[in-house]
Order: structure tokens, then sequence, then C-alpha cells
């Protein structure tokens, strides 16, 4: 036991080491970091920076870890929580006593297949020696095959070995956590003897088995991870044991000797308080004595009182078995519904028992299904909900009993969510027609007077109690009909029968070009006339009456699977939008009936247009920003091709792009965050100081070549943007 909750503890830790790995490896800051070019391009120190608050954020959520970081091959730099050190820094930083080298350090973190636990000693922070028990993890390779990264996880071995401690049942034990090759990661014991690992009964991972460590009889109980390669031992000496057992064994005699000693005395105080053994007898016997019971003296009479008691609740319990009675005689119809029946003798004798008979050998069978007794249940108040739904039960088993048994007998019964009525056929109702007037009348009644809506399917007359079981069958049939009739009808085997027999072929109208004209009204967002062909489509297939069940639900599927198709050919649904439509077409499947699954494919409909519709205006404002951003770049060329032009100004470059200059001005500003003019100045000044610092000319040179004809004009705009005039900005190059 103390074994299993320490591999349990244990492997809540691996768990969390795992988990911290997956989420550093699918981290997608550090994906686009490790894959990309961002480090050829010499970019990356950025998104260095950001994977390091990362890292900060998941050592926070695992605070049972004691340090972790990911060693970026690629960069020789290792990413810890909130800094990274690079080259071999994080050796130094971590293993500068450690039990290997450096050179034992890089082929680990170099590998690329490596995901396993390594005990690793070092020395901490605080100069003191520790055991780790550490996690590699490699990185899939990169594109030409060479090492990207590897995750290190560290755990604190004398936080685990405390916690071992703790679960040693004996001092004199010895705990150990071995690896996938029987190597001891960690131990109780400071030198653990492994000889047991070559027993046979070991590495058949047997629970526990004998035999001898450190040269003394021993029991070994063992339990493998139940998500990693480790496996746990645990080895008691035998003799800890035996005195375990002997100091048990002395307790629980001890114990037993005291509460027989107990016992007699209070058998003895027993003995004296109730001296008559007839009066114990009759006290044992009594359950609830009354004040006239505890008076009376007389033996015999107390005893024909206890008997008296006794019949009165033997007549209780015959109340109760007579209340158990209805649910057994549901019971038996649902099993004369399905057609299980026993034997004739059988039979015969539950019908009696049940207070059940039938006058004829023609049977009917008549379903119920409830759609709506919420307004049912709002009349009845406060009533509990279980009371609610026995006393509904109860309004439609009285109405329709005794609407069939004016001619007939009925007995009803409940199967699954629906009600079942059979019936034992006499009279009159043997008309064509009579079972479905009865259904009528049901349906009608229960909705005026009560306000329950429900649909009602109807079963042809069969002869015999064997064809009770096909009347159910049929009546089954007609209520799947339910889906292309709507709620609330009756629905009629006989009249489905009747229609499927005029069926000219099993097949519906649905081809492939009113599928496509649909999905290109969905994909160009038109509504209307997308709703326009559905709705043809279904009255065109739904229409006849005589459409089959099979054939209806195969319709409004292939209408579902356009409507996936035309989700999937818009594209660039965001991950909300996309779980929206999923859970849209999985209340597609879900709906019971063909009114109700086209209503909400509509709602669907109206939903995908409205997406692409928003997605049309999308893309123009995307080309609209693609332009403005071409034409900023052409102002941009222009400017740097006739910088040197003294008659360049805002107006002119209105003028060579077709715009005026104050609206030219305004888009440029929004596209650079800078005004045109301030943008020419910029490109001067940034000429001008190549002209001063590369070819030594004097300052009213440099002015001349970059445009400005008035000297002044320019050291004003050079000290403007630089802080400095032309000839402090040499002075300060010289220096």
């Amino acid at each position: 036991m103390l074994l299993t909750q320490l591999r349990d503890t244990m492997d809540n830790q691996v768990s969390d080491i795992k988990r911290l790995s997956t989420e550093l490896m699918w981290n997608p800051r550090i994906q686009e970091l490790f894959y990309s070019s961002k480090y050829v391009r010499k970019d990356y120190l950025y998104d260095l920076y950001k994977a390091t608050q990362d890292l900060f954020v998941n050592q926070s959520t695992y605070p049972s870890i004691s340090d972790f970081y990911i060693y970026w091959n690629t960069a020789q730099t290792a990413i810890l929580p909130k800094r990274y050190l690079e080259g071999d820094g994080v050796y130094d930083d971590f293993y500068g006593n450690a039990d290997f080298s450096v050179s034992e350090w890089q082929a680990l973190v170099r590998r690329t297949d490596l995901r396993d636990f390594i005990t690793i000693g070092q020395t901490g922070k605080d100069n003191r020696r520790k055991a780790y028990l550490t996690f590699f993890n490699s990185y899939p390779v990169s594109s030409d095959g060479q090492p990207v990264a590897t995750n290190v996880i560290m755990v604190d071995a004398a936080k685990v070995l405390n916690l071992l401690e703790r679960t040693q049942l004996f001092r004199d034990g010895t705990i150990m956590i071995l690896d996938k090759s029987n190597n001891v990661l960690m131990s109780s014991a400071d030198k653990p003897d492994l000889s047991f690992t070559a027993n046979g009964e070991f590495a058949a991972d047997s629970l526990y088995f004998h035999g001898t460590y450190n040269g003394e009889d021993s029991l070994f109980f063992s339990a493998r991870s139940t998500n990693s390669d480790l496996r746990y031992v645990s080895v008691i000496p035998t003799r800890v044991i035996f005195k375990r057992m002997i100091t048990t064994r002395n307790t629980t005699v001890l114990g037993l000797t005291f509460s027989l000693m107990a016992g007699l005395v209070l058998v003895w105080l027993f003995i004296r308080r109730n001296y008559s053994p007839i009066r114990s007898l009759i006290g044992s016997l009594r359950v609830e004595p009354n004040a006239a019971a505890a008076k009376e003296t007389n033996e015999y009479r107390l005893i024909q009182g206890v008997i008296s008691h006794t019949l009165s609740e033997q007549e209780k319990m015959n109340f109760r078995l007579q209340q158990q009675n209805t649910m057994l005689r549901s019971n038996f119809l649902g099993k004369l519904l399905r057609g299980k029946l026993d034997e004739q003798p059988a039979l015969d004798d539950a019908l009696a028992s049940y207070g059940m008979s039938f006058s004829g050998d023609q049977f009917a069978v008549i379903l119920f299904y409830l759609e709506d007794y919420a307004a049912y249940f709002a009349s009845l108040g406060d009533m509990r909900e279980g009371d609610k739904e026995k006393l509904l039960a109860l309004v439609v088993f009285n109405v329709t009993e005794e609407l069939a048994n004016r001619n007939s007998r009925s007995y009803m019964t409940e199967t699954g969510d629906m009600f079942a009525c059979l019936v034992n056929v006499g009279g009159d109702d043997r008309e064509k027609g009579a079972m479905r007037r009865i259904a009528e009348e049901a349906r009608s009644f229960l909705r005026k007077h009560y306000q329950i809506e429900m649909t009602v399917s109807v079963s042809r007359i069969h002869s015999t109690v064997l064809g009770i079981a096909q009347a159910y069958r049929e009546a089954l049939d007609a209520m799947e009909y339910k889906m292309i009739t709507g709620d609330g009808s009756v629905i009629a085997f006989e009249d489905i029968r009747a229609a499927s027999g005029q069926m000219p072929h099993a097949s519906f109208y649905y081809p492939v070009q009113v599928e496509q004209t649909l999905i290109n009204y969905v994909k160009i967002g038109e509504y209307e006339k997308a709703k326009i062909t559905l709705d043809e489509v279904i009255a065109r297939n739904i229409g006849a009456p005589a459409v089959s069940v099979p054939l209806a639900k195969c319709l409004m599927f292939n209408v579902i699977n356009t409507m996936i198709r035309a989700v999937s050919e818009l594209g660039g649904m965001d991950h909300e939008r996309l779980s929206t439509n999923a859970v849209a077409v999985e209340s597609l499947l879900h709906c019971q009936t063909i009114p109700e699954m086209q209503t909400s494919i509509n709602r669907f409909l109206q939903e995908v247009c409205d997406f692409t519709n928003e997605k049309k205006r999308l893309q123009q404002q995307t080309v609209r920003q693609q332009q403005l951003h071409k034409l900023s770049e052409d102002i941009k060329t222009f400017v740097e091709r006739r910088y040197d032009d003294p008659n360049m100004n805002i107006t002119m470059v209105g003028e060579h792009f077709r715009m005026k200059y104050t609206y030219l001005s305004k888009l440029f500003k929004d596209e650079t965050g800078i005004g045109l003019l301030d943008y020419m100045n910029r490109v001067r000044i940034d000429k001008a100081k190549e002209h001063l610092l590369r070819e030594g000319v004097a300052v009213h040179e440099a002015a001349s070549r970059v445009g400005y004809n008035d000297v002044n004009v320019f050291i004003r705009a050079f000290k403007k943007q630089t802080g400095l005039t032309p000839g402090q900005f040499k002075e300060a190059d010289r220096g």
C-alpha cells in the first residue's frame, strides 16, 4: 500500500515533468525561434527575451520542479526563466562540481533521440552537494538533420528521499527507484545491493517475492510506474516483519482477553437485572412497546400483544407488495410487447397474477410520444418534479384506457421515452380505422384539457398473442415517420404501408447541378437565393406522402454535407467561428423531424452567408491597404531619386502622382507615421551627412547637392533633425 502511494506521488511528479517538457516543446514562440531563419538573420534577440519570459510563467506553474532550461544547440545558448546563458555558461552555473565532465554534458544535450531520466550529482547555489533527477528530452532535428535543442528538467532528489523516508514501513528497510535498465536512480541506502535484479521473479514483474539482500533474508515488493519506465522497489528484512507480527499477535491476544472479561461482567449485570427469562424474551421481541404493554405484568398477554403487532406489520408489508405489483405488471407488458413470451401455461398464470385477461385473440398497439408538457407541469405549481412525472403518466394512462375500454380491453405501460397501450380489440373496434379514432380522441382530449402535446402512432390489428410483438414493431415503424410529418400528429402504419406500395422508385431529387448552385449562392453570400433553392429541394422530395424515412434521412444528410462543403470551400475561418459551425452541424444531426432540420439548416445558412459577406468586406479593406502601401513606397522612391532637385516640394510630388498634395500627405502619414514634408527633409539631411563625412565638402556645397538653395535654411533643417549644426557635426566626427 505504501509503495503504491509512493508510486502515485512519483508518477504525479513525472507527469508534471513530461507536461512541462511538452508545453516548452510546443510553445509557438519557441518553435518559431528554433525552426525559423531568425538566428541566421541575427534578429532573434527579442524573441529570445520573450522566450525567457514564457519560461518564467512555466516556472510559477510547476513549483515542484527545482530548475529547468532549454539548451539551444543552433545558437549554443541555454534559455532559462527570465535569463539566458551563452556557450557553456549553463554548465558552469549548474554543474561546476558535477559527476560528469563538460564533454559528457555536451554529448547529452546534443543528442537527437534522448528522452529519459538521469541522476546527476552537482553542487547547488548554496555550495551543498545535491543529487538531481534530471529529465532530458530532445527536440526534432532541423531540416538538415542537425540537433536543434534539448529540454533539461531537474527535480531535487533530497525532497524525494525525504518522501521515501516518510513512507518506509520499517526503518531497517530500503526503497529504490530503478530505470528501465534496472540502474538505481534514487535509493534510501547509500550503496544498495542490486543482486536481486537477476531474480527470475523480479524479471517477471512479480508484485512481491522472497530473496536475499545484503546477505539477509528479505521480502521484495515491486511496482511499475503507470506513465514511465521507472520501477519502485521496497526491501524489508523478514526479521522486521516477524517482529511486527509478534507485536500484533500480542496486542490482539491482550485485546481479546480484555473484551472477554468485559463481556463476562456485562452478562452478569444483565442477568442480575433481567432475572425473568420470559420477560427477557418478550423484551427482545417487542418492536415498539406502548404504555399499556410496559405496565402489563401477565407474560401471556404480553406475548399476545407481540403477536398482534407482528400480524399488523405483515399487513403493512402486504400493502407495500401490492404497490409493487404495478411495476411488475409494467415489466410483464414490456416483455409481452417485445415478444419475449414463455409457454402458454406460464403466460396464463402471469395474466391471472396481474389481474389481466384477454377477451379475444385480436390485438393492436398504440404508442404515445410526449412532445411538450411544460404548460401542464407549470399548472401543478411547486409539486416535486418526480411527483409531476408520476401524475403525468397517470393522466395519460387513465384517459387512454377510458377511451379504449369502451369496446375493448386495454393495458398501458411505459416503454423507454414513450407510453404504449396494448389493446385487446373487441366489438366495433374491429372495424377499419377504429384504432386511429381512439388515438385521435386521446390526443385531442389531452391537448385541450391538459395542454399536453404528443405524437401518436397506431399499428394494424393482428391475430393471436404472438402478433402483439409484430403490432408493437409496426407502431415503432410508424413513429419513425414523425421525422417527416412533424410533431403533434397521428400516424397509422396502415396508411404508410398503403402509400409506400404506390412509390414508383426508391430515390430522391437532389442533382449535382442543384447542389453546386446552392454552394455557389453560399460562397457569394446570397442567403435569399440559397434559401429558395434549399426550400425547393425539400418541398419537391418531402412533399410526396410516400417518401420513406431512410430516404428522408439520406436527403437531409446530403444537405448537411453540402453545408459542410460550402464552409470548407470558403476557408479562412478563425478557430472560434469554426467551433461555432461545428456546433451548428452537430445540432443539425440531433434534429428529430424534417421541419426542425429545415429550420436549423436555414439558421446555419444565414450564419455562413453573413460570414461570406464579412469576408468580402475584409478582402476589400486588404486590397486598399496594399494599394496604400504601394503608393507610399512609390513616393519614397520618387523622393530618394529627386532629393537634389531644389524645386522638389510636396506640391511637386502631388502633381507627379496626380493627387492634391494635402490628401497625398495625409495618406502617406497614415501608412508610414511621418508627414511627407518631414520625410523629404529627413532624406535630404541623411544625404547631406554622407557628403559631409565621406567627401569632406563644404557646408554650402553639401546644401546645394541635396537641393537647398539657401545655406541658412539648410543649417536650420540640419540642426532640427540632428541637434547639431553641419560644422558641429563634422567636428564631432573628427573627435
